[in-house]
């Protein structure tokens, strides 16, 4: 589901249209989104800790994915 929302974003800002309509929002936008999902929880940490190839799987090869489709 977060790799579609981020896909979603990195597409949207593309056409110059719609960069213009979302710069005026995009310190909110990654205040309280993209930041959020970027930063270390205690959920990932415990994670990290358990199974750290499961961790690096799940979290970073999800936003290497997405990339790469965009790409």
């Amino acid at each position: 589901m977060m790799a579609f929302a981020m896909l979603t974003f990195i597409c949207s800002v593309k056409p110059k249209s719609t960069w213009a309509l979302l710069k005026p929002h995009f310190e909110t936008l990654v205040s309280s989104y993209v930041f959020p999902q970027l930063s270390f929880t205690p959920v990932k940490e415990e994670q990290w800790n358990t199974d750290p190839v499961e961790f690096v799987r799940t979290t970073v090869g999800k936003y290497i994915l997405t990339v790469a489709q965009v790409l």
